[in-house]
């Protein structure tokens, strides 16, 4: 099973830092890697579309995480902590909102 994050920020080099069963990659996480626009999707300037793909494993549980830009910057939720995708599937995580679009 594969859980497909597609992002869109106007970072150069975004990471995925996540974990499962309370085990996390070490910081900064896994690079993600351009990716066509999604369809009526409206970029700001300066903006890309970005994905990374994360294996995950039946019954594993659900995979927190949260992104930088390779550095310092971190993008968390709303009111901090972590995001989280509750089973495998492609999401869409845009301005603060993370969407399942298929499980």
């Amino acid at each position: 099973q594969m859980l497909v994050l597609r992002y869109l920020s106007g970072w150069r080099a975004p990471h995925l830092h996540f974990g499962v069963g309370g085990v996390w990659t070490t910081s900064p996480g896994w690079p993600l890697y351009p990716a066509v626009a999604l369809p009526h999707s409206r970029e700001a300037r300066g903006d890309i579309w970005w994905v990374v793909q994360v294996p995950v494993a039946r019954g594993s549980g659900p995979v927190e995480f949260v992104l930088n830009d390779g550095g310092n910057s971190w993008d968390q939720p709303l009111g901090g902590g972590n995001y989280k995708a509750e089973h495998s599937g492609i999401f869409v995580l845009e301005k603060g909102k993370l969407k399942c679009l298929e499980s």
